[in-house]
Protein backbone atom coordinates (compact mmCIF):
# COMPACT_ATOMS: atom_id res chain seq x y z
CA UNK A 1 0.00 0.00 0.00
CA UNK A 2 1.02 3.34 -1.24
CA UNK A 3 0.09 5.11 1.59
CA UNK A 4 2.34 3.21 4.58
CA UNK A 5 5.45 3.72 2.37
CA UNK A 6 4.60 7.35 2.22
CA UNK A 7 4.29 7.23 5.89
CA UNK A 8 7.16 5.75 6.21
CA UNK A 9 9.36 8.25 4.44
CA UNK A 10 7.80 11.19 5.77
CA UNK A 11 8.69 10.03 9.55
CA UNK A 12 12.73 9.90 8.08
CA UNK A 13 13.22 13.76 9.13
CA UNK A 14 16.53 13.40 7.59
CA UNK A 15 14.97 12.17 4.03
CA UNK A 16 12.08 15.12 3.85
CA UNK A 17 14.75 17.71 4.78
CA UNK A 18 17.29 16.98 2.42
CA UNK A 19 14.21 15.81 -0.64
CA UNK A 20 12.95 19.79 0.42
CA UNK A 21 16.34 21.08 -0.32
CA UNK A 22 16.57 19.84 -3.60
CA UNK A 23 13.33 20.38 -4.80
CA UNK A 24 13.76 23.78 -3.88
CA UNK A 25 17.27 23.97 -5.60
CA UNK A 26 15.18 22.54 -9.02
CA UNK A 27 12.63 24.79 -9.06
CA UNK A 28 14.63 27.50 -8.65
CA UNK A 29 17.13 26.39 -11.35
CA UNK A 30 14.30 25.76 -13.79
CA UNK A 31 12.66 29.09 -12.57
CA UNK A 32 15.56 31.12 -13.61
CA UNK A 33 16.10 29.36 -16.85
CA UNK A 34 12.09 29.87 -17.56
CA UNK A 35 12.63 33.93 -16.82
CA UNK A 36 16.16 34.41 -18.54
CA UNK A 37 14.34 32.71 -21.88
CA UNK A 38 11.25 35.52 -21.03
CA UNK A 39 13.52 38.54 -20.67
CA UNK A 40 15.66 37.66 -23.95
CA UNK A 41 12.37 37.02 -25.79
CA UNK A 42 11.26 40.60 -24.41
CA UNK A 43 8.24 38.52 -23.29
CA UNK A 44 6.57 40.60 -19.85
CA UNK A 45 5.80 37.88 -17.29
CA UNK A 46 4.97 38.59 -13.01
CA UNK A 47 8.05 38.28 -10.79
CA UNK A 48 7.46 34.77 -8.51
CA UNK A 49 7.28 35.02 -4.86
CA UNK A 50 6.51 31.36 -4.02
CA UNK A 51 4.95 28.59 -6.50
CA UNK A 52 5.13 26.78 -9.29
CA UNK A 53 4.19 28.44 -12.01
CA UNK A 54 5.12 32.04 -14.22
CA UNK A 55 2.56 33.63 -15.19
CA UNK A 56 3.54 35.58 -18.33
CA UNK A 57 1.87 37.75 -21.14
CA UNK A 58 2.62 36.25 -24.49
CA UNK A 59 -0.12 38.66 -26.05
CA UNK A 60 2.51 40.37 -28.34
CA UNK A 61 2.60 36.77 -29.93
CA UNK A 62 -0.58 35.88 -30.55
CA UNK A 63 -2.22 34.96 -34.18
CA UNK A 64 -4.71 37.17 -33.63
CA UNK A 65 -5.94 38.88 -30.32
CA UNK A 66 -8.81 36.73 -29.36
CA UNK A 67 -8.96 33.97 -26.79
CA UNK A 68 -9.52 31.46 -30.17
CA UNK A 69 -5.56 32.80 -30.78
CA UNK A 70 -4.86 32.03 -27.37
CA UNK A 71 -6.18 28.95 -27.73
CA UNK A 72 -4.06 28.03 -30.91
CA UNK A 73 -0.81 29.21 -29.30
CA UNK A 74 -1.31 27.05 -26.63
CA UNK A 75 -1.55 24.03 -28.69
CA UNK A 76 1.20 25.04 -31.34
CA UNK A 77 3.27 25.36 -27.56
CA UNK A 78 2.16 22.58 -26.73
CA UNK A 79 2.59 20.18 -30.13
CA UNK A 80 5.70 21.85 -31.06
CA UNK A 81 7.92 22.84 -28.44
CA UNK A 82 6.45 20.69 -26.07
CA UNK A 83 5.99 23.35 -23.11
CA UNK A 84 2.52 23.20 -20.97
CA UNK A 85 1.11 26.63 -20.78
CA UNK A 86 -1.92 27.16 -19.36
CA UNK A 87 -4.54 29.63 -21.35
CA UNK A 88 -5.37 33.13 -19.51
CA UNK A 89 -9.24 32.18 -20.49
CA UNK A 90 -9.31 29.43 -18.30
CA UNK A 91 -8.10 31.24 -15.17
CA UNK A 92 -10.51 33.88 -16.19
CA UNK A 93 -8.17 36.73 -17.22
CA UNK A 94 -9.92 39.17 -19.51
CA UNK A 95 -7.07 39.81 -21.42
CA UNK A 96 -5.91 37.04 -24.35
CA UNK A 97 -2.47 36.03 -24.35
CA UNK A 98 -1.51 35.63 -20.52
CA UNK A 99 -0.61 31.99 -19.55
CA UNK A 100 -0.26 30.33 -16.40
CA UNK A 101 3.75 28.21 -17.34
CA UNK A 102 3.70 25.19 -15.52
Amino acid sequence: PMQMITAELLKDDDFVDSFLLDARAQLNWSYTICTRKLEEMVIPYVPAEAGLFVYADFSSVLPEQTFDGEARFASFMQDVARVVMTPGQSQRDRKPGMFRIC
